[in-house]
């Protein structure tokens, strides 16, 4: 599968047991051999998990479908092929830095929609 260019309006998706537990829209910054960019953008509506009750899950266990959320932050999701964790640097509403996620994962895997 060839490589997205920048620009490009792709899917990340986040699989649990073969199951799709989340679904962002992603705006590819980069897609090359030494890293993958994408930008999450605040405001984007993406798909996440909820219980039977209808609240948010974060732990996945039992079961669940997919509901529609927005995402409220703003985010460069930074990846190195192959390797098993991502890099979020997190800023506020005024772009100022707030804080660090690493993402502990499967290296990603290309779909003929985006990324898993």
């Amino acid at each position: 599968m060839s490589r997205w260019r920048p620009g490009d309006h792709i899917v990340l998706r986040e699989v649990w047991q073969g199951r799709v537990w989340t679904a962002r829209p992603v705006i590819v910054v980069e897609d090359s051999n030494e890293i993958i960019a994408l930008h999450i953008a605040e405001g984007s509506t993406w798909k996440r998990p909820f219980d039977a009750d209808g609240l948010p899950k974060r732990i996945p266990f039992g079961d669940w479908t997919l509901g529609d959320d927005l995402w409220n932050n703003d985010v460069v999701r930074i990846s190195i092929p192959g390797e098993r964790f991502s890099i979020l640097p997190f800023r506020d509403n005024t772009g100022a830095f707030r804080f660090w996620y690493l993402n502990i994962e499967t290296p990603l895997t290309r779909t003929s929609l985006g990324f898993d």
